[in-house]
C-alpha cells in the first residue's frame, strides 16, 4: 500500500544539531561504502533519522552491504513521504536520484534479483509472517515490520467482512422499507439515472462491510443517517448498538451535527428517531485510546460492543489506526465507511480508502442492475464481481450543485487533472455575474499584507469583538484562511506571520510570545494526558474566571458537541504544538466563507468558492 503524496522534505529535514550530523558521518566513516553511495546518503535527501536508521539495521545485520544500507534509508525516506513500504522494483537497475540535484552524483540501484538475494541473506529481512525488522514480499515491496503486519490484519479483515453476507429481511420486505427512506425515481419525478444512495442503502444492509465514497455534496451523511434508521427499523424488537466516529474532532462535530439535522426529515417514528446515535466521536476515542497513547483499551481480545461502526472521513484514517479499529471490530459488527476516494490521503503512512476503492476497477464500483419494477438501482450480486467491489458504491449525483454550476465543473476538472478545462472555466466567470467562482491575480509578496488585510480584519472582527469564550469560539468558526502550501511565501507559516502583523498594527494583539491572547490555536497531535487530540480547535483567550493572576492566559477548547471545554492553561499545555490559522485542507461548517490562496506558475490565481446558501465549497 503505498501513495503517491509528495511532502516537503526540506521542512522535514531540519538542520540537525551539529554534534549529531558529525556523529552520523563519523559512523558511515566506519564503513565501507561506496563513495558515491555515501555522498548520496549525505545529502538533503534524506535525513539523519534516515541515515540513523540505515545504520541501524547495518549494526544489527553485522553487515556493511551497501545494498542493505541503500534499501534501509530508501525506506524512511519513503515512509516519511506517507508510503508504508518501498517498492523495490521501482528504483531496482535505475540511477537515483532521479533527476540529480546539484552536488550529488547519482547511484546505480542493484538490479531486482541481486537486491533481493542480498536483502534476504541478511538476519534483518524475513519473508511474509516471519518476526524480523524488515519484511520483503514475492512482489519485492520492502516493509517496516509494523506496516506490513499492520497491512496484512487490514486486508484479511477486509475480505472476510467483504465475502460475509449479512443475515437480513426478505427481498420484498427490504424494498417497502427502501421506497420509503429513498423514494424511487418515479415517485419523485426525477429519472436522471440509477439511486446510488438507494443501491449504497441496500449494500449496507446485505454486507457486513460498505464504503460510500464521494465528493463534497453527494450527500454521504444524508445517506448515513437514512441507512441507520432503515436499519433501526428493520432490527424491530432487536436493539442495534451503533458508534459513529471520524479521525478528528473537528470532522465528528460535523458529522454530529449533520446526523442531528438529517433526524428532523426522517420518515420514520419517534422511536426509530430516538435510536439514533446523538453523539460522534474521534476514533481513538472510540478504541479508549491509553493515556500513554501506545495501546488502546479496545482490541481482539475485547472487541467493541457495537453492532454497528460507521466511520465518516476515512480517507483521512492512516493505515495503523484502520487496522487497529477492524481489529477491535466484533467478529459479526458491520462497519460502514464514508468519504471521498479522491481527496488527499491521510498525513501518516497508508491511503486505506483509496486503495481499498482503487483495488476494484472502477467498472466494477459502479456496475448496477434495475430491480424488478424499475425501483431503483442496486449493485450486482457478488457471483458477478469480486466481493470487495459488491461492497462499494460511489455517490455520483451532486446535490449542492448542478452540472452547469461553475463550481461544480471546475472542482471535475481539478479533480480529473485537466488544467486546460480549469483554467477555461475560471477565465468563463469575467462574462458571468453569478458563477460562484471569482479569478484574480496574486498579488505580489510586496503587496500581499495589503491585500489581505481588510479581507482579515473584516472576517476577524467579531472574534475579536466577543465576551465570552463560546462567543469566540463560535466567531472564529465563522472565517477561515486556506493556504495550498504549508511552506513558502504563500504557505501557512508566512501567511500566519502576515495575520500577526496586520492584528498587532491593528491594535488587536499584542505578540508577547508563542502563547499570546486572542490566538487561534489547532492541535496538530494527539495529547492523552490533557484529552486534546488532532484536528481540536481553540483559541488563547484571557481568563476571567476565579485564578490567581488577572492575567492568565487559558487556552478554551472546541468540544464535538459544540460546547466550550474547561479552560486549559496554555502554559501547561506542552504536548499539542501551536496550531495554525491558516490550515492547508481544513475544512469548514456551514456558513463559512473560505479564501483558497493557490500559486500556480509565476502569476498563479486566488480563487473564491461561494455557494448560494453563503457556504464555502
Amino acid at each position: 500500500m503505498t501513495k503517491a503524496k509528495a511532502k516537503n522534505r526540506k521542512s522535514r529535514a531540519s538542520a540537525p544539531a551539529p554534534d549529531v550530523a558529525q556523529g552520523v558521518q563519523s559512523d558511515f566513516q566506519h564503513m565501507t561504502l561506496d563513495p558515491a553511495l555515501m555522498t548520496v546518503i549525505h545529502s538533503e535527501l534524506f535525513t539523519d533519522l534516515d541515515r540513523q536508521f540505515a545504520l541501524f539495521m547495518a549494526r544489527l545485520a553485522g553487515t556493511n552491504r551497501s545494498e542493505l544500507v541503500l534499501a534501509a534509508a530508501l525506506l524512511s525516506r519513503a515512509r516519511a513521504e506517507g508510503h508504508t513500504c518501498l517498492d523495490l522494483t521501482v528504483v531496482a537497475g535505475k540511477l537515483f536520484p532521479t533527476p540529480k540535484p546539484e552536488n550529488v552524483e547519482a547511484v546505480l540501484c542493484p538490479t531486482i534479483d541481486s537486491w533481493t538475494n542480498e536483502l534476504r541473506a541478511t538476519n534483518v529481512v524475513g519473508s511474509p509472517g516471519e518476526f524480523k525488522p524488515l519484511i520483503l514480499d514475492r512482489a519485492g515491496r520492502l516493509y517496516l515490520h509494523r506496516y506490513w503486519e499492520c497491512e496484512h490484519t487490514l486486508a484479511t479483515e477486509i475480505k472476510r467482512r467483504a465475502s460475509a453476507v449479512a443475515s437480513g429481511p426478505s427481498e420484498t420486505a427490504l424494498a417497502a422499507v427502501l421506497d420509503r427512506f429513498f423514494p424511487i425515481p418515479s415517485a419523485t419525478g426525477d429519472d436522471s439515472g440509477p439511486d446510488w444512495q438507494r443501491a449504497a442503502a441496500r449494500v449496507a444492509v446485505q454486507r457486513q462491510f460498505c464504503v460510500i465514497s464521494g465528493g463534497p455534496g453527494t450527500g454521504k451523511t444524508w445517506t448515513l443517517v437514512r441507512i441507520l434508521a432503515l436499519l433501526l427499523e428493520l432490527a424491530g424488537q432487536q436493539p442495534i448498538q451503533i458508534a459513529v466516529a471520524a479521525p478528528t474532532g473537528k470532522a465528528a462535530a460535523r458529522v454530529q451535527e449533520e446526523i442531528r439535522k438529517a433526524k428532523l426529515q426522517l420518515a420514520c417514528s419517534d422511536a426509530i428517531k430516538a435510536q439514533l446515535p446523538e453523539r460522534a466521536t474521534t476514533i481513538h476515542r472510540l478504541l479508549g485510546a491509553n493515556r500513554d497513547a501506545t495501546s488502546f483499551r479496545f482490541n481482539r481480545a475485547n472487541p467493541l460492543p457495537f453492532d454497528l461502526v460507521a466511520i465518516d472521513e476515512a480517507g483521512m484514517v492512516d493505515l495503523a489506526l484502520m487496522a487497529r479499529l477492524v481489529d477491535a471490530l466484533a467478529p459479526n459488527a458491520k462497519l460502514i465507511l464514508l468519504g471521498d476516494k479522491d481527496q488527499l490521503a491521510s498525513v501518516e503512512p497508508g491511503a486505506v480508502l483509496g486503495d481499498i476503492c482503487a483495488g476494484v476497477a472502477e467498472r466494477a464500483i459502479n456496475s448496477v442492475r434495475k430491480e424488478p419494477g424499475a425501483s431503483g438501482a442496486c449493485i450486482e450480486p457478488a457471483t458477478t464481481q469480486p466481493p470487495l467491489a459488491g461492497c462499494i458504491v460511489q455517490l455520483q449525483k451532486n446535490y449542492r450543485f448542478g452540472p452547469d454550476s461553475q463550481i461544480y465543473r471546475l472542482s471535475c476538472a481539478i479533480n480529473a487533472g485537466n488544467a486546460p478545462d480549469a483554467l477555461k472555466i475560471l477565465r468563463e466567470q469575467k462574462r458571468l455575474n453569478d458563477s460562484g467562482v471569482t479569478w484574480t491575480q496574486l498579488p505580489g509578496l510586496g503587496e500581499l499584507k495589503t491585500v489581505l488585510r481588510q479581507t482579515l480584519l473584516t472576517g476577524f472582527a467579531d472574534y475579536f469583538g466577543a465576551q465570552t469564550p463560546a462567543d469566540a469560539l463560535n466567531a472564529l468558526a465563522k472565517f477561515r484562511v486556506l493556504c495550498a502550501l504549508r511552506d513558502g511565501p504563500y504557505g501557512v507559516i508566512h501567511i500566519n506571520r502576515l495575520a500577526e502583523q496586520v492584528f498587532q498594527e491593528a491594535g488587536l494583539v499584542t505578540l508577547t510570545g508563542p502563547f499570546y491572547v486572542h490566538r487561534p490555536i489547532m492541535i496538530t497531535r494527539n495529547d492523552y494526558n490533557l484529552q486534546l487530540f488532532n484536528g481540536d480547535t481553540g483559541a488563547i483567550l484571557l481568563s476571567r474566571g476565579n485564578v490567581d493572576s488577572s492575567d492568565t492566559v487559558a487556552g478554551a477548547k472546541s468540544e464535538p458537541s459544540g460546547a466550550v471545554g474547561r479552560p486549559q492553561d496554555a502554559r501547561n499545555a506542552t504536548g499539542p504544538q501551536p496550531g495554525v490559522l491558516a490550515a492547508p485542507g481544513a475544512a469548514a461548517p456551514e456558513g463559512v466563507m473560505h479564501r483558497l490562496i493557490v500559486p500556480a506558475g509565476e502569476a498563479g490565481v486566488r480563487a473564491f468558492f461561494a455557494s448560494a446558501d453563503g457556504g464555502a465549497r
